[in-house]
Order: structure tokens, then C-alpha cells, then sequence
């Protein structure tokens, strides 16, 4: 049995991880290696932790919207 390795693919929004991600698996698997692409936010993604969960939950709560607006009165 061969020694297991993990790709990594990083890049900004819409810069084609995704794409690339599968392309590599498809290569991958066509040379008969065992290849899977995970999706960032899986439930079995390799190197998902507790505390990135927890991370991605505190910035999202950051990103939501204030609750109603006030108006402020001028002087």
C-alpha cells in the first residue's frame, strides 16, 4: 500500500478550486490512484475541525445584517 497524500487547493472566490479540485481527481483516478475531491464545508472533509466550525460561526454571525434600523433624529 502506497503512503496516503492530501492536495490542497486554495484560492480566492470563483478562482476555480472546484474545477480544479475535480480535474486533479480525475486525473488521479484515471492513472488507477484512489482520488477524492471533499467540498470545503463537508462532514468528512479530511481536516475539518471543531474549532473551524466554530471559527466559520463566529464570522458568520459578524457577516449577518444588524437587526432593525434606527433613525436618528438630527438636532
Amino acid at each position: 500500500m502506497g503512503a496516503e497524500r492530501l492536495i490542497l487547493i486554495e484560492g480566492m472566490i470563483g478562482a476555480g478550486k472546484t474545477t480544479t479540485a475535480r480535474l486533479v481527481e480525475t486525473w488521479l483516478t484515471s492513472r488507477g490512484e484512489d482520488a477524492r475531491a471533499f467540498q470545503e464545508l463537508a462532514e468528512d472533509h479530511p481536516i475539518r475541525t471543531r474549532a473551524v466550525d466554530q471559527l466559520r460561526e463566529h464570522y458568520r454571525q459578524l457577516a449577518e445584517p444588524p437587526g432593525p434600523r434606527r433613525r436618528w433624529r438630527r438636532g
